[in-house]
């Protein structure tokens, strides 16, 4: 019983430290969406940093408030202020038998939270420290996930709690991916947060769309809003065109969107040859496209001379409409895309995504971005 006791306990720990970690992300949701116009860091030299504002987060549950269970933070921020006396902070902090409250402590309060023995009792600064510090005591954790539920709706306008939720997810999650990487990375705007709800949003109609069309007439719609001429002449137009490939894809029909795409665009003379980017594809597998591409005598570059040569950008991207050697162009890595001079040669770019779109910086061409199921998919839509 009493091994079992301890881990239970253990357990009950575990589940306090993932409820304060979430507290604390829902805080920084809060903090992004009520600045708009600031960047915000996290997990750096304080929980959440806006600008010269400071910001630490506890999560109590349902402990009962004393000072001692908040000395060490305010002697953390004490020091911060110590450090750079032009900063402002914030201990923001939920305990069972306090009420949301907003308390403003002077100097005999934080000698009392300091104590008698401590350094920091009855330090010159402690005045000054007291005019850029608030303690926040916050609603529980279940209170605060309704609050930024609240405020996802009203900020992006959302119809649902139920979209809302979702949403929230998707920026919780997108915050926990950059609280891993590098200190410097973990960062956030309101405009990185706008960006990735724009995108679920899209995703979320695409496939609204689809289920109330049916396969059928959601493919053949989206052929006509992207891929039917309404001129004689197609424009003169540098496009690519992004296939996501996912699992066992089958090379012959990977040859026939390209060929496909091909046919659709190049017009010797007229209209430049596509280029093609096969995004997560193995190799091996696009080796063996490129060589039944070649045995069906349809011919392409991508910028290299012999396998395993270099790319050669200035021939790949060179423009020759009369003398066009091939009929696609590929792009052999997304990564080429980082460069400005390869993104300023596209006019327009057809984002064929079955997970994650293409991530595209800086780009003032058209970046149609088209959700889709599979590779099958991308060739019904092209040649409805």
């Amino acid at each position: 019983m009493a091994g079992r006791g301890r881990s239970v306990k253990h357990i009950e720990g575990g589940s306090r430290a993932i409820k304060g970690f979430l507290f604390q992300f829902d805080r920084t949701i809060l903090e992004i969406l009520q600045h708009p116009g600031s960047e915000v860091t996290f997990e750096q030299e304080e929980d959440i940093q806006r600008e010269k504002y400071y910001i630490q987060v506890k999560e109590r549950g349902k402990s009962k408030y004393h000072a001692s269970a908040i000395r060490k933070a305010v002697e953390h921020l004490f020091d911060l202020f110590l450090e750079n006396e032009a900063r402002r902070f914030c201990l923001y902090c939920h305990f069972g038998d306090k009420e949301k409250l907003r308390w403003k402590p002077i100097a005999g309060d934080l000698n009392g939270i300091f104590g008698g023995d401590n350094k920091r009792h009855g330090h010159e600064k402690i005045g000054a420290f007291c005019s850029n510090f608030v303690v926040e005591f916050s609603q529980d954790y279940e209170a605060m996930f309704e609050e930024v539920i609240q405020q996802l709706k009203s900020v992006f306008q959302l119809s649902s709690t139920d979209i809302a939720v979702m949403y929230h997810a998707v920026v919780r999650s997108y915050l926990l991916d950059l609280a891993v990487k590098k200190a410097e990375e973990r960062k956030a705007s309101f405009s990185d947060i706008d960006v990735l709800v724009k995108k679920v949003r899209m995703r979320v109609s695409m496939d609204g769309y689809q289920e109330l069309l049916g396969k059928d007439k959601y493919e053949k719609a989206l052929h006509k809003m992207y891929f039917t001429h309404t001129r004689p002449n197609i424009d003169n137009f540098e496009r690519l065109f992004v296939v996501e490939c996912e699992g066992d894809n089958n090379a012959i029909e990977l040859m026939q969107v390209i060929t496909q795409i091909s046919n659709m665009y190049f017009v010797k003379g007229k209209s430049p040859q596509p280029f093609i980017l096969l995004r997560n594809l193995d190799v091996t597998k696009l080796r063996d496209i490129k060589r039944g591409l070649i045995d069906k005598n349809f011919m392409f570059n991508d910028g290299t001379w012999f396998d395993g040569d270099k790319v050669r950008a200035d021939k790949l991207f060179e423009r020759n409409e009369e003398d066009a050697y091939g009929k696609v162009k590929f792009l052999l890595s997304e990564e080429m895309l980082q460069e400005r001079k390869i993104r300023k040669h596209f006019d327009d770019i057809y984002d064929f995504y079955c997970r994650e779109q293409l991530c595209v910086n800086d780009f003032s061409g058209r970046h149609i971005e088209i959700p889709v199921c599979s590779v099958s998919q991308t060739l019904r839509i092209l040649k409805k």
